[in-house]
Order: structure tokens, then C-alpha cells, then sequence
């Protein structure tokens, strides 16, 4: 199965990698053996809280990167866990600090940031993981971060734990980006840097980055490049900066759901499903179109409508999208809205008059 971008053929780079994972189920004999084990894997080991016997078996020589169907690597289950101990043993011995599952696209320092697991994302960040990831759902790292400390925080005079060491992590997601844009500044690592400041929201560093020779389009392994993390960000000036550098707005990123290679949102549908008015808004000033339908005739706005964005659906109205247009179903937006039962929509769709 391949489904084409949303927004008609991207014009991404379709080449890329699976985050360096070989998959391959724990095989041999002496492994079996070394795990002492009735026919589980490394995974499984980690995922019943056997973290001792893994910890043991790893530092044996198991393979590191074996991974369970959903492409769960021992890793990113340890982190998830909070197994300390067994992931510095995993860092140790090689293993993939960036690897993403075929679920939703976790990464190993995500879910240590979503679990509050202090010692293990200080241990992955001293490691160099990557803090310019994204989720198929678009998450970041330091979305993550910070909404982990905001639901700890709110959960503390309750009761719940763990608010101290989602804080902490936090600060240290903030100090990590913020090192990597100022190396990026010194001329080190500057694509990166531009991609991190992006997603950060800081404007006048990304202008600086750009300046000094950072790739406006330079993308991750998925093609989710500088622009989509701004759009995410909700940073609206930023945005502006990048398409004025010659981000493309257009450019889908892609996925393996399964192992198969599936496109995702470009930057504009990212916009609309985060509801994202204002980076609408400076698209639409940069002279973006945002009119462009899907393969199924679905244009922005009618996104807009289905998903009940209404932020976006403004922004788009205003720049004057199309209400006439029809898709394959011969709808309109309007008709979208009101099947999706979203009446402010519905109603905007009628009333409000084109900017």
C-alpha cells in the first residue's frame, strides 16, 4: 500500500532508512541459551520486569537491536519502563538510541520524557540522542516534556509522583536545544541547530542559522523538515522566515506503518491539524497556496471542516479558500462540516464574508 500526500504528489526525497534497526528475532542458539528463557525474546524479557535478567543477558552479548513485531526495540521498552541500569547497558553496547516503532513512531528519550524517567533520559541525551524527532501524531520531544510536566504538575496536590523529575527533565530538554543551536551558531552541526531552533520558536537564531548556510528544507531521515517543526510549534514568525528562505510547504513527510511506506502530512496539513491559524496566516502572507486538494479531492478547508479545526478553517477562509470546490463526493466544505456534525464550522462556512 502506498497513499500519496494529502496535498497531490510531494515533491520529498522517498529515500530513507528504518532508524538503523536490522529486525531480527533473537535467533541463535547461544542466545536462547544466554537469556535463559522459554522462547522470549530480549523484548519480552524487558516488557515482564525481568530488568536484572536482561541487564545480565545484555551485558553477556545479546543482540541489542532485536525487535518484537511492532519494531520495539529492548531500548525503547527499557526507557519506557525506566530501567536505568539496563539502558546504560543498552547505550554501552551500541545500541540504537533513535530507533521508532511501526506504532506511532516512539523513540527511546520520548518515552523516557512521557514516563518522567529521569536517569534514563539524562542517560540517552550524555549518549547524543536526537532531540529533533517526531511521532507519526507529530509529537516532539519537548511536546512531551512539557506536557508530561504540565500533568504531573496538575497531578501533585493530588498525589501523584514524579512531578520534580518530569520538571527536571524538561530543563534538560531546554538546556540540550538550546546547546545545540548556540554549537550551531559557532558553525557546528548548523542544520540540525536550524531544525532545533525552529521547533523552539526561536526567530532571530533561526534567521542567524540561515544566514550561515542552514538547509531551509533540510529534512529528517522521514523528510519532516525545519518548517513542519515550526508548524507544530505553533511559531508563526518562525514559519514566515523559513518559507522566505524557500521552505517547501508542500513537501509530505513519510512513514513505514507496518513496513509499508505511507505519506503523511505536509507542512499546510500539519497546520490544520493542529489548528494552527496564525502559521496559516503567515503562509497565506508568504504567498503559499493553500487551496491544493488531496487525491480524493479534500482541499485544506474541507480538512478543516472534517476534523473541526476552526482556527484553521478562518485562516483559510480569510485567505480566501475555495468554498465551492467539490471532492470526489461532490461536497463542498460546508457539506463536510455538517456530515461531521461541527456547526461553528458549519456556520462560519455560511457567514463569514472572504477577507
Amino acid at each position: 500500500m502506498h497513499v500519496e500526500p494529502w496535498w497531490g504528489p510531494s515533491r520529498h526525497d522517498t529515500s530513507f532508512r528504518w532508524g538503523g534497526i536490522t529486525r531480527s528475532p533473537c535467533a541463535d542458539k547461544g542466545e536462547r541459551a544466554l537469556l535463559e528463557h522459554q522462547g522470549l525474546g530480549l523484548v519480552e524479557l524487558i516488557r515482564q520486569g525481568r530488568a536484572q535478567e536482561a541487564q545480565a543477558a545484555v551485558e553477556a552479548g545479546a543482540r541489542v537491536e532485536e525487535t518484537n513485531p511492532g519494531h520495539f526495540t529492548p531500548l525503547l521498552v527499557a526507557s519506557q519502563r525506566g530501567m536505568a541500569g539496563l539502558v546504560r547497558a543498552l547505550i554501552a553496547r551500541g545500541a540504537d538510541l533513535d530507533a521508532q516503532d511501526l506504532e506511532i513512531g516512539r523513540w527511546p528519550l520520548l518515552c523516557a520524557a512521557l514516563g518522567a524517567h529521569l536517569e534514563c533520559a539524562v542517560a540517552l541525551m550524555e549518549a547524543g540522542a536526537r532531540l529533533d524527532l517526531m511521532t507519526q501524531e507529530g509529537q516532539t520531544l519537548l511536546e512531551a516534556a512539557r506536557r508530561s510536566a504540565q500533568i504531573r504538575q496538575a497531578g501533585a496536590a493530588g498525589g501523584g509522583g514524579g512531578a520534580e523529575r518530569a520538571g527536571a527533565i524538561l530543563v534538560a530538554v531546554e538546556a540540550a536545544i538550546e546547546g545545540a543551536v548556540a554549537r550551531g551558531l559557532g558553525g557546528v552541526g548548523v542544520d540540525v541547530a536550524l531544525r532545533l531552533a525552529a521547533l523552539g520558536g526561536r526567530h532571530g537564531e533561526v534567521r542567524a542559522l540561515l544566514a550561515a548556510g542552514a538547509g531551509a528544507d533540510v529534512a529528517d531521515h522521514w523528510g519532516a523538515g525545519a518548517l513542519t517543526l515550526a508548524v507544530l510549534g505553533g511559531h508563526a514568525e518562525v514559519v514566515g522566515a523559513l518559507l522566505e528562505a524557500g521552505a517547501d510547504p508542500h513537501r509530505a513527510s513519510v512513514r513505514l506503518v507496518h513496513f509499508e511506506r505511507v505519506c503523511l502530512h505536509d507542512p499546510i496539513g500539519w497546520a490544520v491539524a493542529r489548528d494552527q491559524g496564525a502559521a496559516l496566516d503567515a503562509m497565506a502572507a508568504g504567498g503559499v497556496e493553500l487551496d491544493r486538494p488531496d487525491l480524493r479531492g479534500d482541499s485544506p478547508l474541507m480538512l478543516a471542516a472534517r476534523w473541526g479545526r476552526s482556527s484553521a478553517a478562518r485562516a483559510l477562509i480569510d485567505a480566501g479558500a475555495s468554498r465551492e470546490r467539490q471532492n470526489r463526493r461532490l461536497q463542498r466544505a460546508l457539506d463536510v462540516a455538517i456530515e461531521a456534525g461541527h456547526e461553528e464550522i458549519a456556520a462560519l462556512l455560511r457567514e463569514r464574508p472572504a477577507r
